[in-house]
């Protein structure tokens, strides 16, 4: 049986601008990094015509899709106004969310990037640890991979 492919977790990164040509990376100290997306649906039952005792299944009809881009990590100063800036806009900003290539065949690089609003900025400082920070981007519209060649 073959090995899966994998990717050192180290390698993902999250940027702005939706190009990967000059990205700007975020935040580099970020020691988590995530992609969620998931979909809104309606349930509904429809009752069986002949027998309407039969126990009907769920149905879903799909009403929308989001994306979220997190992270958390250490907090670094010399990012503190940009990202406060982001998260003061009220304009959505490019965000990009690399997943480079690792043991798999490079056609399964790339990268999915979007318009996103920094919605989450927390800074925390405990004592005996260094100050961490936790982000948040929502989606502002479509979102789509790039597949690096």
């Amino acid at each position: 049986m073959a090995q899966a492919f994998t990717l050192d977790s180290r390698r993902v990164r999250i940027w702005l601008g939706a190009t990967i040509a000059a990205p700007s990376v975020l935040i580099c100290a970020l020691t988590t990094r995530g992609f969620n997306q998931s979909k809104q649906s309606n349930t509904f039952v429809v009752p069986d015509c002949t027998d309407p005792t039969i126990v009907a299944p769920v149905k879903r009809a799909i009403m929308s899709k989001d994306a979220t881009i997190n992270g958390n990590g250490s907090y670094e100063p010399n990012k503190r106004s940009q990202l406060q800036a982001l998260f003061d806009s009220a304009t959505s900003s490019s965000v990009s969310y690399e997943l480079p290539e690792g043991d798999a065949p490079a056609v399964n690089s790339g990268y999915y990037t979007g318009k996103f609003f920094l919605t989450t900025w927390n800074i925390t400082a405990e004592e005996g640890n260094l100050v961490q920070a936790e982000l948040a981007f929502e989606a502002d519209g479509p979102w789509a991979w790039v597949a690096i060649p």
